[in-house]
């Protein structure tokens, strides 16, 4: 969003998330587009949401956000 103080900084953790999982499809979901409303777990910006479960609140450590994706992955099936 154009008034929101921490999106540059979400931009770059997404980035750095992206290059550190690259097989993870992202969606930078941004609100101020016509039509576009917040997904049921967003209450507040950013929210970082995986496979329905918000996994972090503000803007984490890429470190951090990684860690809580990664538990929150199904197991892979053999």
């Amino acid at each position: 969003m154009t008034h929101c103080p921490t999106c540059a900084e979400t931009r770059s953790v997404v980035a750095q998330l992206g290059e550190r999982l690259p097989g993870l499809a992202i969606e930078v979901v941004d609100l101020e587009r016509p039509g576009v409303k917040a997904p049921p777990e967003v209450f507040s910006i950013p929210t970082y949401v995986f496979n329905g479960a918000v996994v972090a609140l503000g803007n984490p450590y890429v470190e951090q956000l990684e860690a809580s994706i990664r538990r929150h992955a199904p197991e892979p099936r053999e």
